[in-house]
């Protein structure tokens, strides 16, 4: 569907959709809005958020947090490998 992201170095994240998956794909990014929404009302940083998500049952409409992490060095090639995918 995408990739949920958080930055290192500041309170940055959200989701970039697959192009290639389609309108499920902006669903999936709504629900993560929602989710880190509520994580940083209760206190969390973006980052603290994801890893406590790691290993999580899927939520029904976000889905889950693989264990493997990835870097990217900017949002911006983050969205290009959305946008190549």
């Amino acid at each position: 569907m995408g990739f949920l992201w958080a930055a290192t170095a500041d309170d940055a994240a959200g989701f970039v959709v697959l192009q290639s998956a389609g309108d499920d794909a902006y669903n999936t990014s709504v629900a993560w809005s929602l989710l880190l929404r509520q994580a940083k009302s209760e206190g969390l940083t973006p980052l603290q958020a994801l890893r406590s998500w790691v290993g999580r049952t899927a939520h029904p409409k976000a889905g889950s947090v693989s264990a493997v992490q990835e870097e990217a060095a900017t949002l911006e090639d983050l969205e290009r490998r959305g946008a190549t995918l």
